[in-house]
């Protein structure tokens, strides 16, 4: 590809970095039933896809110089992300009783792994199930993680097999 300018470059490396959870969002929202494996299913792959890019990109995130007009596209779309996430923590919440005003923490758990591989230079294999399994035990769900996990990966893997 051509970029004219390095801006253009990056905007398409971070960007990247939102997308394909983003699709994901959209299709696990679409689909009816319980919202606790959906949102297990979202955290594990969006965890899993920032822990093995080869750069570290969503470091870059929160950096002052994403804050102008030319990255406005890229802010909106990890906004989106974020609203997904939200909408299917509020249904687990609901559905489990789980406590209020606590939607927001899969996202953030899931970016933790940014912080993680800062620090630690690495990102653990099992990082992306457990903050998956932190989330929803945060949002109040108390079923089997071990089911939930099989029902994650089956999933993933259906949905892996879909882009190829």
């Amino acid at each position: 590809h051509h970029f004219a300018t390095k801006d253009d470059i990056l905007d398409a490396l971070l960007t990247g970095t939102v997308d394909e959870p983003l699709g994901l969002a959209a299709e696990l929202i679409a689909e009816a039933g319980p919202a606790a494996p959906r949102l297990h299913a979202l955290a594990v792959a969006d965890a899993t896809q920032l822990c093995n890019s080869t750069w570290n990109l969503g470091a870059l995130y929160l950096l002052p110089e994403l804050r102008v007009d030319r990255f406005e596209g890229f802010r909106m779309h990890r906004n989106e992300l974020r609203v997904r996430y939200q909408r299917l923590a509020v249904a687990v919440i609901a559905e489990c009783g789980g406590p209020v005003d606590t939607e927001e923490l899969p996202f953030r758990l899931v970016e933790s792994v940014i912080n993680r591989r800062c620090d630690d230079g690495v990102c653990p294999p099992d990082q992306p199930r457990i903050i998956a399994d932190g989330a929803l035990r945060a949002l109040g769900y108390d079923g089997d993680l071990a089911a939930l996990r099989r029902s994650t990966a089956a999933r993933l893997s259906l949905h892996t097999e879909a882009l190829t």
